[in-house]
């Protein structure tokens, strides 16, 4: 689905930019960056893996059909995978 590629590339994106920034603030110091931005990059992390959860729920419940339950189950869990894997990485990587 075209969401889970959003929610990921946001996720690999921002890894990309902070391995990039660290390794800036590590060969320069800190005097030489923003510190705001440094300070961000684990609040960031979070953030996204949280609304990854928010966009996996909503996807998974969209399609759910309470007259088809059984038919509705594959979908719900496809959602549900999404949003525990993406606030797992959010956290982990914060």
């Amino acid at each position: 689905e075209i969401y889970m590629l959003v929610i990921y590339g946001l996720l690999s994106g921002w890894t990309l930019f902070s391995i990039y920034y660290s390794f800036r603030v590590w060969a320069k110091g800190v005097q030489r960056v923003i510190p705001y931005i440094y300070d961000s990059i684990p609040s960031v992390f979070t953030t996204i893996g949280i609304l990854g959860t928010f966009v996996g729920i909503y996807f998974g419940l969209r399609q759910f059909d309470v007259d088809k339950i059984t038919e509705s189950i594959p979908s719900l869990l496809e959602g549900l995978k999404t949003a525990f894997i993406t606030s797992i990485w959010g956290i982990s990587l914060s």
